[in-house]
């Protein structure tokens, strides 16, 4: 029973995907995996009986989250993989692959920009706002303040610190667009000014992180300003280096579950204990999310 009901949505989700308008090769092959995994596997109608009787103990355990995700797919879709669909169905919901990252941007630029002083020049996904000539460079956001400035990345990865192997790379790529020549000019130093900006590195905040009220917006200056603790400030380059975590949307939660690593959660997710962001359907805040992030 248990790996009948996810190869039925399973199948559901590869019917819906083939009729979709989105082709993603990454998908297909992990679609075809999946699959031939659960060949041997029966394929038939679920019914919202067949997930009563299941208790997710012992060797179940792993079966819990997977079948939250089926049940919803089986209730978009339809519960009978054998029953022909044709056309792809209004689900009124946002597919699920989303580029998480460029909607963490989008949202962090909602955010800068809700700050009334603070000017702030985004990059896109757009080569018409690349910046030099032959060496050419997109910050996400060049913010500038009276007399302050500020090159700012987001990076929407779990736990962000340059103490980590895996987020050095960050570091230097926000300290090279700090001292890129096109990048001063947009920012207002002259050619010969010995000034630099700030670079500030954007990553999501859990509920445990101890955060300055942002509902108001994303005051760079203000939170610079704030005596932040000697962790969150890196004085190892010509230029100083902030990271500042972002409060994003969460549902109440429950303390004994994890938040579900997959796009359509509105953080990544964490190796340490933290808030589940669900609802009783499953649905995670991320269209919340969504919504105020497309302003």
């Amino acid at each position: 029973m248990p790996n009948q009901i996810l190869f039925a949505a399973l199948h559901q989700a590869i019917r819906y995907l083939y009729l979709s308008p989105l082709q993603d090769q990454a998908l297909s092959h992990l679609a075809t995996f999946s699959a031939n995994a659960l060949s041997g596997v029966t394929l038939r109608r679920i019914l919202p009986t067949d997930f009563q009787g299941l208790h997710y103990g012992g060797f179940l355990r792993p079966y819990r989250e997977p079948h939250r995700w089926a049940r919803l797919v089986l209730r978009l879709l339809g519960p009978d993989p054998l029953e022909e669909f044709t056309g792809v169905r209004d689900t009124g919901l946002p597919p699920f692959a989303i580029d998480m990252s460029k909607l963490f941007e989008r949202y962090c630029e909602v955010k800068l920009r809700s700050v009334a002083d603070q000017q702030v020049r985004p990059g896109y996904n757009d080569s018409s706002r690349n910046l030099g000539r032959d060496f050419k460079v997109r910050p996400d956001f060049l913010v500038r303040a009276e007399n302050a400035h500020w090159v700012v990345d987001a990076k929407y990865k779990d736990d962000w610190s340059w103490t980590r192997d895996e987020h050095r790379s960050d570091v230097y790529q926000v300290v090279s667009y700090c001292s890129h020549k096109a990048v001063l000019h947009e920012l207002g130093f002259g050619a010969g000014s010995s000034e630099r900006p700030t670079a500030v590195i954007l990553y999501p905040a859990f509920p445990v992180y101890q955060v300055s009220d942002q509902k108001g917006g994303l005051d760079l200056q203000a939170a610079f300003q704030a005596a932040p603790d000697p962790l969150d400030v890196l004085r190892d380059f010509e230029v100083d280096v902030v990271r500042i975590p972002v409060i994003v949307p969460y549902a109440a939660a429950s303390p004994l579950s994890r938040v579900p690593g997959d796009a359509s959660a509105a953080v990544p997710a964490a190796k340490h204990a933290e808030p589940h962001i669900e609802r009783e359907d499953g649905i995670t805040l991320f269209t919340a999310f969504g919504r105020f992030a497309a302003g």
